[in-house]
């Protein structure tokens, strides 16, 4: 087996492990602070009685959804990078006996509507000439075919519908407090917080949709 190879197989799995705790650790302190931030000036938003609180809730919830957002298109470099490591590692064990990737990568092929690009072949007396179609016996393939309850999806629709309700709290709050702001219960100044809560509340939002549908 090449050396060379190897070692470069053995770079990029540990480029994966690395990628996976960037994405897992900052989604875990993104979420819990998220959380512990919104409980902590819930009750500032319930009983606000100055401009000078209402500005400073509205700066709080447009940076967590900015932080929110440049999160996201982390995460989506994260991925992109954990993809072509992917297949570098599968083009490495087209070359070698490696197959746990091409494993992967079959079985989300027969799973779901994805380009059919694995095709392995049975027949021995090609093993050393074919990088394009990998050995297998034909036992192993047949076993793979008789993989019951795999589930091709990734991380991504997860994370993904976890980072929209993250969101989608901080807007509440901001809803929230133009509920009350507009209320006998809010006992400040409010003739020029109006139309600047609507216009600043319009802008976040088109802003968040054109970010969160961007490529």
């Amino acid at each position: 087996m090449n050396r060379e190879l190897l070692e470069e197989y053995k770079l990029c799995v540990k480029r994966l492990r690395s990628l996976d705790k960037n994405i897992w650790y900052s989604a875990a302190i993104l979420g819990i602070g998220s959380i512990a931030i919104i409980i902590s000036i819930f009750d500032r938003i319930i009983n606000v009685k100055s401009i000078f609180e209402t500005i400073l809730i509205v700066i709080v919830s447009s940076l967590a959804i900015g932080i929110n957002l440049v999160w996201w298109r982390l995460a989506k470099r994260w991925w992109s990078i954990q993809q072509a490591l992917l297949r570098r590692m599968e083009h490495i064990e087209r070359q070698t006996n490696f197959r746990a990737n091409l494993y992967i990568a079959y079985l989300d092929q027969i799973n779901s509507s994805l380009i059919n690009r694995i095709e392995f072949r049975t027949d021995e007396d090609e093993r050393e000439t074919d990088v394009n179609r990998p050995f297998l016996r034909r036992e192993f393939i047949d076993d793979l075919n008789t993989l019951g309850n795999y589930d091709y999806h990734g991380i991504q629709p997860m994370l993904r519908y976890l980072i929209t309700i993250n969101i989608l709290s901080w807007f509440l709050l901001l809803f929230l407090l133009f509920i009350i702001i507009q209320s006998d219960k809010a006992k400040i100044e409010r003739e020029w917080l109006f139309p600047v809560t609507i216009t600043y509340g319009w802008l976040v939002l088109w802003k968040f949709w054109e970010e969160w549908n961007s490529p």
